[in-house]
């Protein structure tokens, strides 16, 4: 559970680990960042929202689920001590703009927002060989959360 991870040269690395979750009828998206003997999940539920964006939510009344946990590993016997962070809330809200895709990610800690990223991706040119791969990709991973317990649609 939890490990640090270097670079080649010694330099820490960032990452996620992106899953989806299903509970009873509602597909979640479950982002897990790893720390020494622990890891901090937020388990995000998506709704479609303005025309072709989509948001996904930490907080979500119907979505008991949602929600940001700390899961820490005891050094002794190795069992799971799993902590719901409360008063923590993230909201990811995805959209097209010009042909480019954006991510606003805002933090919330007691409704006060104390942190937004922004995130902008292009389209990296696709070669002869894999036309259409971003949308198939996409299709698939629309399709594992669950969309049919969602209002997410392409």
């Amino acid at each position: 559970m939890g490990s640090h991870l270097r670079r080649h040269d010694g330099d820490h690395l960032n990452c996620g680990v992106y899953t989806t979750v299903r509970v009873g009828e509602l597909g979640y998206v479950s982002v897990g960042f790893p720390l020494p003997n622990a890891n901090i999940t937020a388990t995000l539920i998506p709704s479609n929202i303005d025309g072709d964006a989509f948001i996904l939510r930490t907080h979500e009344p119907q979505a008991r689920a949602a929600g940001d946990y700390l899961i820490v590993a005891d050094a002794e016997t190795g069992r799971l001590n799993v902590l719901r962070i409360r008063g923590l809330r993230e909201e990811i809200q995805v959209y097209v703009r010009d042909g480019a895709l954006f991510a606003d990610h805002r933090f919330y800690f007691a409704r006060t927002n104390f942190l937004t990223l922004f995130y902008a991706m292009q389209r990296k040119a696709v070669t002869e060989a894999e036309p259409g791969k971003a949308l198939e990709l996409t299709r698939a991973s629309v399709e594992a959360v669950g969309a049919r317990g969602n209002p997410v649609r392409l």
